[in-house]
């Protein structure tokens, strides 16, 4: 399968985690890999809950955007890949995530990741390359293809 064979049911997981997760916001999540940032939030005509939007040159494979009543709104990531997640990917989102602050982002794959993240990860200590923000990091989680759901024991 290809990449984005699993985008309609990584939207599908997102759209009802976010709802469960924040009950009383507005929840967006579209498939968003062949549009920069940009322009899916002025399309969603939200550019004033966003006012660095116009930097937003980026493209992730699932976005989300979480509109709470108390006129907050956040955004999501999901990057997905077929193919063990390596340093790059790493890089890729966290590049990502140091521009735009979302607010949740994940890193997702059924194959798991390389061995040279996991020997970075685990035998080096160097979960520190996660974090984009302050108490915010990305979570690097399995993605279960049989369950259409990350396998969240498993996430790093």
């Amino acid at each position: 399968m290809r990449e984005f064979d699993f985008y309609p049911d990584v939207k599908v997981w997102l759209s009802a985690y976010l709802a469960s997760h924040y009950r009383t916001a507005q929840i967006i999540v579209e498939d968003t890999h062949d549009i920069k940032l940009s322009n899916f939030i002025f399309r969603k005509k939200l550019t004033n809950k966003f006012p660095q939007y116009k930097v937003f040159d980026i493209k992730t494979d699932v976005t989300g955007i979480i509109n709470k009543r108390n006129g907050v709104s956040e955004l999501v990531f999901v990057e997905f890949k077929v193919t063990k997640i390596t340093l790059n990917n790493v890089g890729q989102l966290l590049g990502y995530s140091l521009v735009a602050h979302p607010l949740l982002s994940f890193l997702m794959s059924p194959a798991g990741i390389s061995q040279t993240l996991f020997n970075l990860f685990y035998r080096y200590k160097r979960l520190d390359i996660l974090q984009y923000s302050k108490n915010k990091k990305i979570q690097i989680i399995p993605w279960g293809v049989s369950r259409k759901a990350p396998m969240w024991k498993d996430k790093i």
